[in-house]
């Protein structure tokens, strides 16, 4: 047992030795705690890459990182075993599964390895300026640290040549699905402790719009409300990104003489965060002004080690002459299928749409109530011909309601 003697001049002073001299370690139970750390995990993450999701040494910026932390009086050699897997949402998608997890069913091993000869300590040393480079009380692992550590060769399932990795090598994409992250602290082969963490993970896709306008390649479309609702077929409507507002609506005057592009450099006249994929016209934008061109767009969030943006493409319009300004009650109740097909008949309803807003607010709409050509006629439906008519495709010759 090596220990320290601490002279002044020709007199001994003190002998002092580790203060875990004489402390012996049988791996009890409760002899070390683990839990898990990270600002992503759980919720779903829109934007990934394997790097992100695994102990290595290409690791960047760290998903998760541990704090290990020993007893006060536990002092011994333990061991930290990674266990990664992704459980695709495609049933389909499977792969080799030779071992199991626990709490996880048969899916896709991303890494399962070991790192040994972790020294843990948790005896508190009080001596001032001795003790600075013992290994003692919590330590914190980053994915990236862990990645720079000797794993045991035995049973390992390396990130570089995991299943899950031959799986995204065939399909050239991560697939959606979940991660499952289980971390484990071993004395002597026994589990001590252990953390978890679970994510979701859905693959971003870029927003497609629906109406008012259309391609601003093609023109400028006359739309025929000064308040439009804003409609477009999202990836990300209803899920879980841990308070982040899905998408942002960009809106932007394009003055005369001013191209698409330089316009849009600018800051967009108007900008809304929001959760839908539908969005009546805010009571706090000014309505728009005929012979003014427009153009929008909706950019979805990549949410992954950090927050960026997917952007549409870009759609374009004007307001045609005589349009009416009556715009929908910023705020519906009802359900949310309601409200949309609230929006949706309103504006479907064209020149005629202030003699049925009155009945409408009134009586909100069943959804199942909605007949066209003798048939049931959906809300995707009403969506297609609302964009056909935006596109001047087709027109509202008359409006009639029954009771």
């Amino acid at each position: 047992m090596k220990s320290w003697v601490l002279r002044c001049g020709a007199g001994l002073i003190a002998t002092l030795q580790p203060a875990w001299a004489g402390v012996t370690t049988t791996c009890p139970a409760g002899g070390v705690t683990l839990s898990t750390q990270s600002t992503r995990l759980p919720g779903t993450l829109t934007s990934v890459d394997l790097s992100m999701l695994t102990s290595n040494l290409q690791a960047g910026p760290d998903l998760f990182s541990l704090v290990v932390e020993p007893a006060p009086a536990f002092h011994g050699v333990v061991s930290l075993r990674i266990e990664i897997k992704a459980v695709p949402s495609d049933p389909a998608l499977t792969c080799t599964d030779p071992y199991s997890m626990a709490g996880v069913n048969s899916g896709c091993w991303l890494q399962r390895q070991i790192v040994d000869d972790i020294t843990l300590s948790g005896v508190e040393v009080n001596v001032s300026g001795l003790w600075s480079g013992s290994a003692r009380g919590a330590r914190i692992y980053t994915a990236s640290q862990l990645g720079r550590m000797p794993k045991r060769a035995a049973g390992d399932i390396a990130a570089a040549s995991s299943p899950f990795q031959q799986l995204v090598s065939r399909l050239g994409s991560v697939p959606a699905g979940q991660i499952h992250l289980r971390f484990s602290v071993l004395c002597d082969g026994k589990e001590l402790s252990s953390a978890t963490l679970r994510g979701d993970y859905r693959p971003v896709e870029r927003p497609v719009l629906l109406m008012p306008g259309g391609p601003v390649r093609s023109g400028y479309v006359s739309v025929g409300s000064t308040t439009p609702t804003f409609a477009w077929n999202g990836s990300l409507t209803g899920v879980d990104l841990r308070g982040n507002a899905p998408y942002q609506l960009s809106v932007w005057e394009i003055p005369q003489g001013v191209s698409v592009e330089d316009a849009i450099n600018r800051l967009p006249l108007r900008r809304l965060a929001t959760t839908n994929s539908m969005v009546g016209w805010p009571g706090t934008w000014p309505s728009l002004e005929p012979g003014k061109q427009y153009v929008w767009r909706v950019d979805a969030l990549k949410r992954g080690l950090a927050d960026d943006w997917l952007p549409s493409e870009l759609f374009g319009f004007t307001l045609q002459s005589g349009a009416p300004s009556t715009p929908l009650p910023t705020e519906i109740q009802g359900s949310v299928e309601q409200s949309e097909l609230l929006r949706l008949l309103a504006n479907l309803a064209g020149p005629h749409r202030p003699r049925v807003e009155g009945i409408l607010r009134s009586n909100l709409p069943d959804p199942q109530s909605i007949q066209l050509d003798g048939k049931t006629a959906d809300i995707a439906r009403l969506r297609d011909l609302l964009r056909e008519l935006q596109m001047q495709k087709i027109s509202v010759e008359a409006v009639e309601t029954t009771r």
